[in-house]
This record gives structure tokens, C-alpha cells and sequence, in this order.
């Protein structure tokens, strides 16, 4: 299922909760907090880029995971599995000196 962006990507004060639903307190160090944008019947979806992978996970307040696709016109979201959420972050083909 796909959700369409109502509002558009703002820099706010940082909100942890959503990533430390997804991964342990000790880790969230290693992420930056990059900003939310609201989808229509979602809410607020968060970013997180991780510090060395350069890559973001997408979380909702309730702990979905989203991925971003600029398409029909517009920007989309859909949610994916965490373990694809996951994959996608760390990547090893994607991340520096990764194979």
C-alpha cells in the first residue's frame, strides 16, 4: 500500500521514540536525526540517517517502516518489512568499502 506526502519534509527538533522502537538504546548514537514529513492517513514519518552508512531508515510514530518513491506524480510511501528496512540501511553494497 502506498501513501502520498500531504505535507512537505520539515527540519524540527528531534523525536528518538520512533527509532529506538526499531533498535537498541545503545545504538542510537549512531544515527542522525534528519527531519519528518506528514502522509496522508499515516501521520508524521521520521527519518534517520545512520553515521557511516549514509543511509535513513523511515519510521512512523507507531513504528512502521516506510520507503520513499518519487513517482505518479508526486512522493509516495510504503510500508516495508523492518528486516527490508534493515537491508536496506546496511546494505553492504552500498556502504563504503563494502563488497
Amino acid at each position: 500500500m502506498q501513501f502520498k506526502q500531504k505535507a512537505p519534509f520539515t527540519f524540527n527538533k528531534p523525536v528518538w521514540g520512533p527509532l529506538k522502537q526499531i533498535v537498541a538504546e545503545y545504538f542510537v548514537d549512531d544515527y542522525m536525526y534528519m527531519g519528518s514529513v506528514v502522509l496522508e492517513t499515516v501521520g508524521e514519518v521520521h527519518q534517520y540517517k545512520h553515521n557511516s552508512t549514509r543511509r535513513s531508515f523511515l519510521i512512523s510514530d507507531d513504528g512502521e517502516c516506510y520507503r520513499w518513491s518519487a513517482s505518479h506524480g508526486g512522493n509516495w510511501y510504503e510500508i516495508i518489512p523492518k528486516s527490508r528496512a534493515f537491508d536496506i540501511v546496511f546494505e553492504p553494497s552500498l556502504v563504503k568499502g563494502g563488497k
